[in-house]
Formats: structure tokens, C-alpha cells, sequence
């Protein structure tokens, strides 16, 4: 499986490549078209990680987790429900999450897997859903 990254290196920001063992080989273009190798390795303890990419849009499916929805004696829907996340809400590995001022209650977070679509599709039919897909990604849902 290849794994893309993104990545700051020195005064280079949002640069993408491949996470080849201890080194990142760094590549140019759309990361979704024919992105190009630039002939730059560089060692991974180097680079600054980023979020795995710059979205431009965020979409959710909420109370996916039956177990949780029913300990917390929530409704479980019939049909998926979604919701938008602010683009803002997207942070790299080791950043910050910041509590929003004045709230004193729980913070509530959630492993899920995110599913990265790589080109654009509308009212695609369950069996061609793969071919639109580019790849997966770890998301702390807070």
C-alpha cells in the first residue's frame, strides 16, 4: 500500500511524497492527477507532518456507532444521516486541539476511519463507488 503524506520541509510548505521507510520521496503536481517524483529524498525525522491533505469539503455520517448510540439511549436512525465538518476542523499529527473558550463539559472523541475521494462524482451507485475512491486515512473525530 503506498502511503502518501504531507509534509513542511525547511521553508518548503505543503509538499506531498512517499513514506518510504525513514524517508519521504517527495513528488510535484495534483496528488490526484500524475503527481511526478522530483528526485528529492528526504529523512523523515526532517519534515514537519501535516494533515494527510487540504479538503474541500468534510462530510460525516453521525451516530454510525449502533453500541455507543444505544448507551447513550439515542435513537438509532433508519437511514444514514450526514452532516459537514468545517474545513477548519483539519489538523496535522502532534497540532494542537484546542477546547472552544467557555465550554467546561466533556470533550468527546471518537476513532474513525476516513474514506479520501479522489475525484469528483455525484449520485454514484453503490457498485462504482470504489473507482472514486483514492484512499483511507486515521481521523480523531473530536
Amino acid at each position: 500500500m503506498t502511503e502518501w503524506i504531507r509534509f513542511n520541509y525547511k521553508q518548503d510548505t505543503s509538499l506531498f511524497g512517499i513514506l518510504i521507510g525513514d524517508y519521504v520521496d517527495e513528488y510535484e503536481g495534483n496528488l490526484f492527477e500524475t503527481p511526478k517524483p522530483t528526485g528529492r529524498r528526504i529523512p523523515i525525522n526532517e519534515v514537519q507532518l501535516q494533515a494527510p491533505l487540504e479538503p474541500h469539503s468534510i462530510y460525516a455520517l453521525w451516530n454510525n456507532f449502533h453500541e455507543r448510540a444505544e448507551k447513550e439511549e439515542q435513537t438509532i436512525p433508519d437511514v444514514p444521516l450526514y452532516f459537514m465538518k468545517p474545513l477548519t476542523s483539519v489538523i496535522g499529527p502532534e497540532q494542537t486541539i484546542f477546547r472552544p473558550k467557555g465550554h467546561q463539559g466533556r470533550v468527546i472523541f471518537e476513532a474513525e476511519l476516513g474514506i479520501v475521494i479522489g475525484s469528483k462524482c455525484r449520485e454514484v451507485s453503490e457498485s462504482e463507488a470504489a473507482e472514486y475512491i483514492f484512499g483511507y486515512t486515521c481521523v480523531n473525530d473530536v
